[in-house]
Parts: C-alpha cells; sequence; structure tokens
C-alpha cells in the first residue's frame, strides 16, 4: 500500500517500509507523550523517563536516528515533537524543557486577558445609553 500510495516510494523494499512504518509509529507515540504532559496528563518524571528511553535507546540506532530526524513522520505536533526528537538525535546533552511549565503559563495569561477583555465589554454593554 505504501509504494501505491506514495510516488516517492515505490521503489522501497519491503525493508525500507517497514523501518518507515516503524518510525511514523514511535513519532506518533512520542507525540501523544508530548501532548499528555503538555495538557498535565503524565507527570514530569514519567516525561523525564519518555526522554531518557529515546535518548538511551530509540536515537541510539543511527538509521532510526536518521528516519526520526524527517518531519514527514510526524504527524499531529509535527514541528515541535520533530524539533525536539531532531536536536536530541544531533546533541546528546540536549534534554527538550518540560512542555507543561510553558504550556499552562501561556494559558493563563490568555486567559486572563479574554477575561478581562470580556468583563471590559459586558461593563460597557451594562452602561445606560444617553
Amino acid at each position: 500500500m505504501e509504494r501505491a500510495l506514495f510516488e516517492t516510494r515505490k521503489d522501497w523494499d519491503d525493508a525500507q517500509i517497514k523501518r518507515h512504518v516503524y518510525a511514523v509509529g514511535l513519532a506518533n507515540i512520542f507525540e501523544w507523550v508530548l501532548l499528555s504532559r503538555k495538557a498535565g496528563l503524565i507527570d514530569r518524571r514519567v516525561w523525564e523517563e519518555w526522554i531518557d528511553l529515546w535518548k538511551t535507546v530509540i536515537l541510539k540506532d543511527e538509521s532510526m536516528a536518521a528516519k526520526l530526524k524527517d518531519s514527514v513522520v510526524y504527524t499531529f505536533s509535527r514541528v515541535e515533537a520533530w524539533e525536539m526528537v531532531k536536536k536530541m538525535s544531533e546533541d546528546e546533552q540536549f534534554r527538550p524543557s518540560d512542555p507543561h511549565e510553558g504550556f499552562f503559563t501561556k494559558s493563563s495569561k490568555r486567559l486572563n486577558l479574554l477575561r478581562r477583555t470580556f468583563r471590559r465589554q459586558r461593563q460597557k454593554d451594562s452602561r445606560p445609553t444617553p
């Protein structure tokens, strides 16, 4: 099916297709872990354990690391996840920051801004018109 759907993969052998499918699956798992941490569904310790697993096992395989540095294997959080994995594979000292911290800080600021805007509009609407 992979060969039929994608012109650029029509000459791939079975091993190349399997490696690509595994890379897509691993990238998808990383994206779900990233999303789960952002939403606070997993704690920081679990996030750190996933990062350690990626750095010490998954990205140690050079051919898989090369596949995972290709943004095409990522789906719903393509840029953010891809950039993290790419940096981890290129720099052994790199550790992605905790996505949960920034997510709620930014969200809280946006939420507070929306609340203030809504209150102001409600105040304007409740004033008697001359």
